[in-house]
Order: C-alpha cells, then sequence, then structure tokens
C-alpha cells in the first residue's frame, strides 16, 4: 500500500517507540516462560468452519429488530463473504464470524493472528450498492483467573461516507469512561485487499497491531465480558455492520470479503 493511502499521527519508528517495541528486536513477548511448549497453528483459505451470528445491533422500530436471517456467511474457498442486512431491510444488523479455540496452550506467551480483507464493488465515492458502517476484527484470550473475562484487542475500519470519521481506522480502548473507540490511523476505502495482524501476550497484557505491515498505536489489552456462548479459550473474530437506516423501509446489504487467515500461539 502507498504511504499516501496511510495517513497516522506518528511514523513507523515513532509509534513502536511510543508503546515501547523496537523496529530491529522483538522484545514483544514475555521473559517469565521458560519450558518450551507445542505451539498451536490454524490457518484457512476461507472462513470455513467459523461461527457465525447476530452480533451487536441496534433498532431502529419495534417492528424492524435486528434478527439472525440479517446475517449470513458465504464461503468459497478463496475467501469468504460476510454480509449484514442481507434482506435489505431498514435495520442496521452485524453480522459476527469468529473462529474459536477450545484450548490454548497454558505456557503460551503471545497469540498472534492475521487476516486479509477487501471491499467488493466499492464505488469510487463509497455511496454505491455496497454501503456499510464498518469493518471490524479482534483477537481475544479467555482470562485464566476469571473465565467470565475475554482480553486482547479490536480494531475498526469505519466505511459509512456520511460521517466525518469515514475512512478512519479505530481501535478499542479502555479509559476512565469505559470501552471507547480511539482513531489511529486513517485508510482511504478502495477495492484492493488489506491486511490486519494482531498480537496479544498475556503475560503483560500487551498489545501490538499492524495495517498492511504498518505498526499502529496500541494500548494495553481490553477486557470484555465472555458472552459470546460457548466453551472456548481464544477466537478471532470478524464483523460487518450496515448503516443506520434512519426512517428507510430498505436498505442495501453490506458485505466484505475475508480470506487468509491465521492463528498461532506460542
Amino acid at each position: 500500500m502507498h504511504r499516501r493511502h496511510f495517513l497516522s499521527s506518528a511514523g513507523a519508528a515513532g509509534v513502536a517507540a511510543a508503546v515501547g517495541i523496537p523496529l530491529a528486536v522483538n522484545k514483544f513477548s514475555d521473559t517469565t516462560a521458560s519450558a518450551p511448549i507445542e505451539p498451536l497453528l490454524d490457518s484457512g483459505a476461507d472462513l470455513a468452519g467459523w461461527v457465525t451470528t447476530l452480533g451487536d445491533t441496534s433498532q431502529t422500530a419495534p417492528d424492524r429488530r435486528p434478527r439472525r436471517t440479517d446475517v449470513a456467511r458465504l464461503d468459497h474457498g478463496s475467501h469468504s463473504e460476510l454480509v449484514a442486512n442481507t434482506q435489505a431491510r431498514g435495520v442496521m444488523a452485524q453480522a459476527h464470524a469468529s473462529k474459536r479455540f477450545s484450548v490454548l496452550p497454558t505456557a503460551a506467551e503471545r497469540h498472534d493472528a492475521i487476516i486479509e480483507f477487501r471491499l467488493p464493488d466499492r464505488a469510487p465515492t463509497g455511496r454505491g450498492n455496497n454501503v456499510g458502517q464498518a469493518i471490524e476484527a479482534g483477537l481475544f484470550v479467555q482470562d485464566p483467573d476469571d473465565r467470565a473475562v475475554d482480553r486482547g484487542v479490536a480494531i475498526q475500519w469505519v466505511l459509512n461516507p456520511w460521517v466525518e470519521t469515514y475512512g478512519d481506522v479505530r481501535m478499542c480502548a479502555e479509559t476512565n469512561r469505559g470501552i471507547e473507540w480511539r482513531t489511529v490511523a486513517h485508510l482511504e476505502p478502495d477495492n484492493e485487499w488489506h491486511t490486519f495482524a494482531m498480537c496479544f501476550a498475556p503475560g503483560s497484557r500487551r498489545t501490538r497491531v499492524k495495517l498492511d505491515g504498518q505498526v499502529l498505536p496500541a494500548d494495553k489489552a481490553i477486557a470484555v465480558r465472555h458472552d459470546v456462548g460457548g466453551n472456548f479459550q481464544g477466537r478471532l473474530q470478524v464483523k460487518t455492520q450496515s448503516v443506520w437506516p434512519g426512517n428507510h423501509q430498505s436498505m442495501p446489504p453490506f458485505r466484505a470479503e475475508f480470506r487468509n487467515w491465521r492463528w498461532r500461539s506460542s
């Protein structure tokens, strides 16, 4: 990706220094664990085998609540489509797909995940037949001391052309007001493939995130409730969210494509 398409508050070296991650030396891993472990590795070309649910949603009226049939995942072998508001109703729906890991290595110092994504059929202005609110990705690991909590990182690309934050890349951060989205970069929406890479170290609760190879400012891991259902210790997730419909009775579906995901616990 050309640097003119990627605007952040600091260069890669400045960002790395701000979060304490030298570019030339990888000191991200915790140093307390000593015994070597068998790493957990998993990957896929598409999202086959992932769990797809109706995620966090909004509603416009009591008779137009989002429902499970408003979201879908289509697997094509080379990639998958994640569709929100499949029936073009007047709702804001969020499609949530997650790869869940029932057991993670207990001595793992870090968990790394990567996934590619793009917007198909995107009009140059963003205002076409594939308009959405946002794409999100996240990596979360269950807290071994509090199994009601997951810790990790979440990143979002804002794609609603009617808002001032259009094209902003935001990360979840814990503040004294609770969890908030903070803008860390800008990526002009296009039809190209892009890559989110995420890393979480449980011991230090530090995170690291890259967009197309560029290091983003990262805070400590956020804590969220382990309320997505199922008995598992880690998950890689992606989301698509359709736009707020206002008083419109119908809004176009929103879809994004995902491919080439990988997870490593080591």
